[in-house]
């Protein structure tokens, strides 16, 4: 083969490989600023240290391992205390801001732990023996990012697969992985965590779907 020639080809299969791999970056990256962008003031957040350990005593339960953060709303009663009862969404920093007693952080709390911390608070001068109660109104919303039609923020439901979450995303882009997808959960130590497509998600899940090898 002719050596020039050959220099030709060399150098077109470099140059194509340099724009797939910057396209890909840039790709990426408009992503994770627009993820960024819509988490607000997220990055604040605080954990309750009553809140902070592990949940031994009740049972595992979706309900009792949960954790609070932003934009989670919460319904609260304080029994015979209609002025004290309403609903109630967290702030950016994970707190709630009740009558009396002013801004309280829930950031991190299981139901029964933020039942708890309201309670101590209201013994401590206000109410004698309060009775509280609290329900998730409405769960904070999840993303989806990468290889869908329509990536961005969406309203938590039940039983929300990540299948059902790509469908709600408009559907998987031709170039997508279809079986699994990585999934950044708060409240993990670790990095993203890769999830077959069938498993279920939770409330503030950042999903990514990746693109196919082939």
């Amino acid at each position: 083969m002719n050596l020039n020639k050959l220099r030709k080809q060399i150098c077109s299969t470099v140059l194509l490989s340099v724009m797939i791999v910057t396209t890909a970056a840039c790709t990426s990256s408009y992503e994770h600023a627009d993820y960024e962008a819509s988490m607000g003031t997220a990055h604040a957040e605080i954990i309750n240290q009553d809140c902070a350990k592990d949940v031994e005593s009740e049972a595992q339960t979706f309900e009792n391992v949960y954790r609070l953060a932003a934009s989670d709303e919460l319904t609260i009663k304080v029994y015979d205390e209609p002025a004290l009862s309403g609903k109630y969404a967290l702030s950016g920093e994970g707190k709630i801001a009740m009558p009396l007693i002013g801004d309280v952080s829930l950031y991190g709390c299981t139901i029964a732990q933020a039942q708890k911390t309201l309670t101590k608070h209201y013994k401590d001068g206000y109410l004698l023996d309060p009775n509280i109660t609290i329900e998730i109104a409405n769960y904070r919303p999840f993303y989806i990012l990468g290889e869908v039609k329509a990536p961005g923020r969406y309203e938590y439901a039940a039983d929300l697969s990540v299948l059902k979450a790509a469908a709600l995303a408009g559907g998987f882009t031709y170039r997508a992985n279809k079986s699994e997808a990585l999934i950044s959960r708060q409240g993990d130590d670790e990095d993203a965590k890769l999830y077959k497509v069938e498993a279920d998600i939770m409330p503030g899940d950042v999903i990514t779907i990746r693109e196919r090898l082939f």
